[in-house]
């Protein structure tokens, strides 16, 4: 039995593929940043007159909303992560625009408990690639769908009474991904 031969792909739709994987490895790289507190990784991914809706945490200036970022991290939330799912990209020229599921976990404290909050929510982004042609984010709403608050009964990895033997994610440079990346392990 003879085998077709795949359609050839064009120079348009490769464009196109890797735009929306530049696009998508952004959304990615965001969720990141903040989960490690990484304000200069940040900083890259969005353009310098951003802008952050964040609902009724926060709405303005894209580097405030870092400000915000590191003062909480520094404050009440202890620890973060964000799973990316669903990521969807229209692209129109120079302009994309992205709709991105995501569940967020936070470990912090609340009136002084330690809580656990888990979210589900979703990121509407604007791309804009401009004069140096590099995709960055110009604008970011986020959609809270659900969230859920409970109180941290148990011993976790977040607590002092951590087990050594687990290798522990902190927030800056120290996180050992840093040096997983670097090829120091």
């Amino acid at each position: 039995m003879a085998t077709q031969a795949a359609p050839a792909v064009t120079q348009e739709e490769l464009r196109l593929w890797v735009d929306k994987a530049r696009i998508t490895e952004i959304i990615t790289l965001c969720c990141r940043a903040a989960d490690r507190v990484d304000l200069a990784l940040l900083r890259s991914l969005f353009h310098a007159d951003a802008t952050d809706d964040h609902g009724g945490m926060y709405s303005g200036p894209i580097e405030n909303a870092f400000t915000f970022l590191a003062e909480r991290a520094e404050g009440s939330t202890t620890t973060t992560e964000h799973l990316i799912h669903n990521v969807y990209v229209e692209l129109d020229g120079d302009t994309a625009r992205s709709e991105t599921y995501a569940t967020a976990c936070h470990h912090r404290d609340i009136d002084g408990r330690r809580c656990d909050e888990f979210l589900g929510l979703r990121y509407l982004d604007r791309f804009e690639r401009r004069e140096d042609g590099v995709w960055r984010v110009a604008a970011r709403k986020v959609v809270w769908d659900w969230w859920r608050t409970l109180p941290t009964t148990a011993p976790t990895l977040w607590t002092d009474a951590a087990d050594p033997r687990f290798a522990r994610g902190v927030r800056g440079p120290e996180d050992p991904s840093y040096a997983w990346f670097a090829g120091a392990q």
